[in-house]
């Protein structure tokens, strides 16, 4: 597969905001992940790595049975080596508010 192939598949389909809302809900009331669809998502439904790397970190959270936070999450990250990559803890602020 060529380059242009491959851009072309990962730009569709996207939505970066609906990414980012569905964190913020997770960090706001951990029990979403339980919840129907969120509960079958995997992280390759994420276009944004960064939000693939910040959703796979709170499914081992979940996962270990610890509360999903901010300072948890930014631990979980750090423990990868992926705190700095996805943008440090400035980029775990989540506004989940849709306009």
């Amino acid at each position: 597969m060529d380059l242009a192939t491959v851009a072309m598949e990962r730009t569709l389909p996207q939505n970066i905001k609906a990414e980012r809302a569905l964190l913020g809900a997770v960090l706001r009331d951990n029990s979403v992940l339980g919840e129907n669809r969120v509960s079958t998502m995997k992280s390759n439904e994420f276009y944004r790595d960064s939000n693939r790397r910040i959703f796979e970190r709170m499914l081992e959270l979940h996962d270990q049975g610890s509360h999903i936070d901010p300072v948890t999450l930014a631990h979980q990250l750090t423990k990868h080596g992926e705190l700095d990559e996805i943008g440090g803890e400035p980029y775990l602020n989540f506004d989940i508010r849709v306009e």
